[in-house]
């Protein structure tokens, strides 16, 4: 059996709206893309319940 994934794309985020306490633990080469902005933000909000993938 085979299996194939698509490509998938997803806007590099801001760096400016990427919040301090993250940004200092990210590599120097590294930039969050859009989508892992909103996971992190996701995670760490008081109002999210929990985080699952959507397909």
């Amino acid at each position: 059996m085979q299996i194939t994934t698509l490509p998938v794309y997803s806007k590099l985020a801001d760096p400016a709206e990427v919040p301090a306490e993250l940004a200092q633990r990210l590599p120097a080469d590294w930039q969050l893309s859009q989508h892992q902005l909103e996971t992190y933000r996701a995670l760490t909000s008081a109002d999210v319940d929990g985080v699952a993938p959507t397909l």
